[in-house]
């Protein structure tokens, strides 16, 4: 199975899309460039891993993917596939998932709706 950054494919209403089991949120932005990327790249979905890292913040990758491995938690989101491995899952209730365009580039923030803290 190949894993391809979301970053490495081109990617061409502000409203919140909440995915049915309340763990993820959405932009509609973030949603549209992650449809893109999809079928820019043919994928079906975008794996989340959260990992984390000294003091206990979290490192947030996405990765295209054409399949879920047969232990992800699989959510469906207008059309794609979020597939999470266990180990990210816990770390993953709560999230906004933005798409945000600046000075310095554009990509996607994760903000921890628990905390109100995104990337820093």
């Amino acid at each position: 199975m190949e894993r391809r950054d979301i970053s490495n494919c081109r990617r061409t209403n502000k409203s919140l899309d909440v995915i049915p089991d309340s763990r993820v949120t959405l932009t509609a932005e973030a949603a549209e460039k992650i449809k893109h990327a999809l079928e820019q790249c043919s994928a079906s979905g975008v794996r989340i891993i959260a990992r984390e890292k000294e003091r206990g913040s979290l490192s947030f990758s996405f990765y295209l993917e054409q399949e879920a491995r047969p232990d992800d938690l699989v959510l469906d989101e207008k059309g794609f596939k979020l597939f999470l491995d266990p180990s990210s899952t816990r770390h993953i209730k709560g999230i906004e998932i933005k798409y945000v365009e600046t000075e310095k580039g554009s990509g996607f923030a994760i903000v921890n709706a628990a905390s109100g803290c995104g990337p820093g």
